[in-house]
């Protein structure tokens, strides 16, 4: 376990659990399992968002009281906390199995952003902007689940618990990692 006071925290590739403090952090999780808790503050959480971590090393992150941006990928759960939080999700591999959780975001709080490469697309396709991809929402007894359609397939990249279609639908945006949001 890695505890951090404040400012800047990265973990390596084992399994750990890294805290912030009171004040505005910003954890970046390494590969494996790990669990990131911000704390007090304006926290920035980062979970593996790279090419190689699998839906085998979820992560948990947890910004805690504040307005938190929290960023991950491939099976792991997001948890804004009290505040006005922002989630990015990153999709980058095509065989991705389990969609990224995010278990609290309210409308008017949050923002869903979806973002992904290229060059990892369902299909293995390169499409050349994102004019004909879209995000695909259904609405399921647990909340929202969001699928990335492009021109050779879908893959469902986020289920967003406890909201519905109308609450979600405004809030997300899809941008690809070289385009990144303003």
């Amino acid at each position: 376990m890695i505890t951090s006071l404040g400012g800047y925290e990265f973990d390596d590739d084992s399994h750990d659990t890294l805290y912030g403090g009171p004040g505005n952090d910003t954890i970046y999780g390494g590969t494996g399992t790990d669990a990131l808790y911000g704390g007090l503050g304006n926290d920035n959480l980062y979970g593996e968002v790279v090419p190689g971590d699998t839906a085998e090393t979820p992560d948990l992150l947890d910004g805690g009281f504040g307005d938190d941006t929290v960023w991950g990928s491939d099976g792991d759960t997001l948890v804004g906390g009290p505040g006005t939080d922002a989630f990015g999700v990153s999709f980058s591999d095509a065989d991705q199995v389990v969609p990224t959780v995010i278990e609290d975001f309210e409308e008017g709080e949050g923002v869903a952003i979806v973002s992904y490469d290229p060059d990892f697309l369902p299909g293995g396709s390169k499409p050349e902007d994102l004019a004909d991809d879209y995000l695909s929402l259904t609405q399921t007894s647990e909340g929202v689940s969001v699928s990335l359609l492009t021109e050779t397939g879908s893959q469902e990249v986020m289920m967003v618990l406890n909201t519905t279609v109308a609450e979600l639908g405004t809030a997300l945006h899809l941008f690809d990692q070289s385009q990144p949001p303003a």
